[in-house]
């Protein structure tokens, strides 16, 4: 819609949009269904639970090893010390 080249105003634009619209050439946007909406954002509330575990999980790291024990000697993996599965 905005392709068109030439100056462009709010009140201009409305009415083009609102003179494309009356005969159906818009087709109207896409809203999912409720049941995709809450699994997109459980998507969502998981992928940055898991980001924060990471981020603590390299600080706790990051701290460990600052103070002296070098981890990989120690045990190669600290998650599973931290129990976080």
């Amino acid at each position: 819609m905005h392709n068109i080249p030439g100056r462009k105003t709010d009140a201009s634009a409305a009415e083009w949009i609102a003179d494309l619209l009356a005969p159906g050439l818009l087709k109207p946007s896409f809203v999912p269904p409720v049941a995709f909406q809450d699994l997109r954002n459980g998507n969502r509330l998981r992928v940055k639970q898991v980001e924060e575990r990471n981020r603590i999980q390299n600080r706790i790291e990051k701290v460990l090893e600052d103070t002296n024990p070098k981890l990989g000697t120690v045990d190669s993996g600290l998650q599973s010390a931290m129990c976080w599965a």
